[in-house]
Order: C-alpha cells, then sequence, then structure tokens
C-alpha cells in the first residue's frame, strides 16, 4: 500500500446554474452546450497549467486542480469571457466557478480533501457568471494580478461550512461585476454591527492571589464558557482575549443575550467581567474587525460597572431597558 502525501493545490470548481432547467426545457440541445463548454473549459486551464479531473460524477461541473492559485485565478478571468461570448446551440449556459487552495492527496486519476468539499461550497453560493475566491487564495496571490482584482463582498455563513466564511469575487476586464445576494444562511455581515466588549475584572490580582497556574485554569474555563455562549447565540465574529473578548453581533438583542449569559457564568466561576454592547460600523482588514466605534466601544468597557451589562446610546435606543442595563454616554 504506497503513502499518501499532502500537497497543497489551487482549486478550481464549476457548475452550471440552473442545469435541471435546462435539460427540461432543451434536452436535445444539451449534449452539444456541454461539448462547447468542456472545450472552452480544457483552452482557459490547460495552458495555464491546470489538471482537468473528470471524475466527479455530476455531468455538468468541471473540477480542475492547478499548481498555483494565481494562475487559477487567471484562468477563471479568462473562462467566463468566452463563456458570454460562446455561440450556444440555443440558450447561454452560466456558469459559476470557486477557486480555493488547500491540502489535497493524489488518489490514483484523482484527488481528495477536505479542501475540495470546502471548493464545492463556496461555488454552491455563487451565481452563473460570477468567480467567487476563498481568503486562502488571496493570501497567496496578494496583488500580482495585474488589472485583475480581488474584493471581498462579506462574511457569510455557508451551508456546511462551520462558522462565517469571508467570500472575494474576482473584478477584471470583461468580466460582470453585479450579482444577486450569494446564496447562503445570512446575508452577511452588515457594516453597522452590534459590538460586545468583555473584560475580568483585577486579572492581574487574581494571578497574585491564586498563583499562575490557578488563574490560568480558571480563565481558560471561562474563555470556553465565552465561545459557547457566543455559538449559541449566533455570534459573527468571536476574538478572545485571555481573560475576555470581543464579539460581534447582526442582532442587538442577541448581542445582550450573550452579555448577560456571560456575566452570569463568570459569577458561578467566582469572577467580576465588565460588559459593554455598542452599536456602530465595524469593517475588516485582513480578517481583523476594525472601525472607530471599536474604540468608542473600548472606552466605555474602561468605565463599566462590574457585573452589570453597560449600553451606550446608540445601543440603548434599539435594546428594551432592564434593570441589569446601564446606560453610559
Amino acid at each position: 500500500m504506497s503513502a499518501v502525501c499532502d500537497e497543497v493545490r489551487a482549486l478550481f470548481l464549476t457548475d452550471v446554474e440552473g442545469s435541471t432547467r435546462h435539460w427540461q426545457k432543451e434536452p436535445d440541445d444539451m449534449p452539444a452546450a456541454l461539448d462547447l463548454l468542456d472545450r472552452a473549459v480544457d483552452d482557459a486551464v490547460v495552458p495555464l497549467g491546470g489538471e482537468v479531473v473528470r471524475s466527479r460524477g455530476e455531468g455538468d461541473s468541471h473540477f480542475v486542480v492547478f499548481p498555483t492559485a494565481s494562475a487559477a485565478v487567471r484562468a477563471a478571468a479568462l473562462l467566463q469571457p468566452c463563456l458570454g461570448n460562446a455561440a450556444w446551440p440555443r440558450s447561454p449556459l452560466d456558469v459559476r466557478i470557486a477557486v480555493h487552495a488547500g491540502e489535497v492527496q493524489r488518489r490514483y486519476a484523482d484527488w481528495a480533501g477536505v479542501a475540495i468539499s470546502y471548493a464545492a461550497r463556496l461555488r454552491s453560493a455563487a451565481h452563473g457568471g460570477q468567480v467567487v475566491v476563498s481568503r486562502a487564495v488571496v493570501e497567496l496571490v496578494g496583488e500580482g494580478l495585474g488589472e485583475l482584482r480581488l474584493a471581498s463582498i462579506g462574511r457569510h455563513r455557508i451551508r456546511d461550512l462551520a462558522g462565517w466564511t469571508e467570500v472575494f469575487q474576482l473584478y477584471g476586464p470583461s468580466l460582470r461585476t453585479t450579482f444577486p445576494p450569494l446564496v447562503t444562511l445570512d446575508t452577511g455581515l452588515p457594516p453597522i454591527a452590534t459590538i460586545v466588549f468583555l473584560d475580568t475584572v483585577g486579572s492581574g490580582e487574581l494571578t497574585k492571589k491564586l498563583g499562575r497556574q490557578e488563574s490560568r485554569r480558571l480563565l481558560g474555563q471561562l474563555v470556553e464558557l465565552l465561545a459557547s455562549r457566543f455559538s449559541a447565540a449566533d455570534g459573527q465574529c468571536l476574538k478572545l482575549t485571555g481573560d475576555g473578548c470581543l464579539a460581534l453581533f447582526a442582532d442587538p438583542d442577541a448581542a445582550v443575550s450573550f452579555a448577560r449569559s456571560a456575566s452570569a457564568d463568570s459569577r458561578m466561576l467566582g469572577l467580576q467581567i465588565r460588559s459593554v454592547v455598542h452599536v456602530g460600523r465595524v469593517e475588516f482588514v485582513r480578517d481583523e474587525p476594525v472601525g472607530r466605534a471599536l474604540f468608542v466601544a473600548a472606552e466605555l468597557e474602561r468605565r463599566a460597572p462590574p457585573n452589570k451589562v453597560v449600553l451606550s446610546r446608540a445601543a440603548a435606543a434599539l435594546i428594551d431597558s432592564a434593570d441589569d442595563l446601564v446606560i453610559l454616554d
């Protein structure tokens, strides 16, 4: 039995949007249309080093493996305009393309690996004529695409992918740029988000009192609880800080529920935390949340009383008042 080695490859997946409809309406024309599609894919990918894998079990899809991410992106940029100008037998086929990069295993004439499933899920979110790309590809390609550009179209919950996935779209000459929202479980992280800052009170004193090992164990328990509560509240972004966290939510009520649960959990552990909820504009730079609203929330957190959930004025306008909520300017 031969050893199987993992290799990093760029994965290029296509399929036809609405292919069942095409087969139902134009069954006599589809074989010729798919022959044309096969030739167009070969012409776009083979000169750039793409290996076409035809054992995917889907009659109108293509799975292509490239040695480099930049070659896969350039092939997508060549293929879409070619398909848009093709002399189709009848109705044009709208093809969606996803490009991802990750570890795969060579298995005889085929490839296997979780990265392929990831790429397929990414493809399922796109529309015909669109090219969507993962952050892994963006990191590999950098700025070396000339007239082509990869731009974020938001963080989304994609079926069968854990957490929130940032999706990028390929822009360039002759490429369509406007599409409906991605087909996902959400509409993406809105630019106006609900921000939650949580911080343990007196963590330095706690270390002196309990010792380094015991305080680390206790704060580790808190962090595990925060992560669990965040998932249960359907949060969109979580950054753990060792003795607290920054969390982002689309729903202000979900943010308050998370802050309340976290406060209750900390008291069960014998800890006190400061909790702040604010609403403002948040953007992402290399997967890191940035924006003035984060500084406002951090300043409020420094003034927040322990074991209370503090609301900014902006958050208070969206959240019903309660005894455990304190409003700070």
